[in-house]
């Protein structure tokens, strides 16, 4: 089992994202429940196209601290995996934490990659494997086009992704105060999903709006900064006293505790045998 540190990092944000979320490993691998679950949703939905892949390897985009890697190294033993991330932070920490055989160690592999910068090369997949990381990418759509010309005939993509549709008790507080709703930007699902309803395209879509409850606004706020959630390309921010407005408006709707639901895009495309 190796590490190769291959640095296609090349637009400064994408390497500031990385680094935010390089410093937040460890919490994120605590924290971050809801990447846990649809992990998990995202590979059950894809279980009757694991057992028909055709023969190569399996690459993972974004593999973060190893939610999805732990369960392909389970249902994929047998396979070589090459497991990429954008952070080295994150790469090492998931090459620490994912449990692995002995049998298992020589088929994987971990390396640097801006998935969004991945281009046609010799090698050719069975399967390519992405689980809330497309969020970060500023051209998510051509880029799942340019993952399906590098699968082999019959290989499937799978994809999560967290949608513009997320967040809406954070966007109505907000709307109620007249302040700017500074979440990250995220892909509209209707956008990714349109181009491969097509006849061409074998794929199978499925929406749904997560829960993520907190005994407080300030909880969540602080949560998507301990997994590394915070970072904005538009930059924009409220100031401390918005902040603070935000909070106990948000509080005060929510007496019991905050409810923030995302809305996950998962998404199993097969190419053409």
């Amino acid at each position: 089992m190796t590490m190769a540190v291959t640095n296609f990092v090349s637009d400064p944000n994408n390497q500031k994202i990385a680094d935010t979320f390089g410093q937040a490993a460890a919490a994120y691998h605590a924290q971050a429940t809801l990447q846990r679950q649809s992990a998990a949703q995202l590979l059950n939905l894809a279980a009757p196209w694991l057992t028909q892949l055709p023969p190569g390897p399996i690459l993972e985009i974004g593999c973060g601290t190893g939610f999805v890697t732990q369960l392909l190294v389970q249902q994929l033993e047998g396979r070589s995996l090459e497991i990429t991330d954008i952070s080295t932070a994150m790469l090492a920490f998931c090459q620490a934490h994912v449990q692995i055989s002995p049998s298992q160690r020589s088929r994987l592999s971990f390396q640097q990659l801006d998935g969004e910068l991945l281009t046609a090369t010799s090698s050719r997949y069975a399967m390519i494997v992405s689980g809330f990381a497309m969020q970060w990418f500023r051209q998510p759509l051509e880029t799942l086009h340019r993952w399906l010309e590098l699968l082999q005939p019959g290989g499937v993509l799978l994809i999560s992704v967290p949608t513009a549709d997320s967040f809406p008790e954070w966007r109505r507080a907000c709307h109620a105060l007249n302040l700017p709703h500074t979440a990250q930007p995220l892909p509209q699902a209707q956008q990714l999903m349109q181009p491969f309803l097509a006849e061409q395209f074998s794929a199978l879509w499925h929406t749904e709006m997560l829960p993520t409850t907190f005994d407080s606004a300030a909880d969540f706020f602080k949560a998507l900064k301990a997994i590394g959630a915070s970072h904005s390309p538009t930059q924009t921010r409220l100031s401390v006293s918005q902040m603070k407005q935000l909070i106990r408006y948000w509080d005060a709707q929510s007496p019991a505790g905050v409810t923030a639901h995302y809305q996950v895009l998962f998404g199993i495309i097969q190419r053409a045998k």
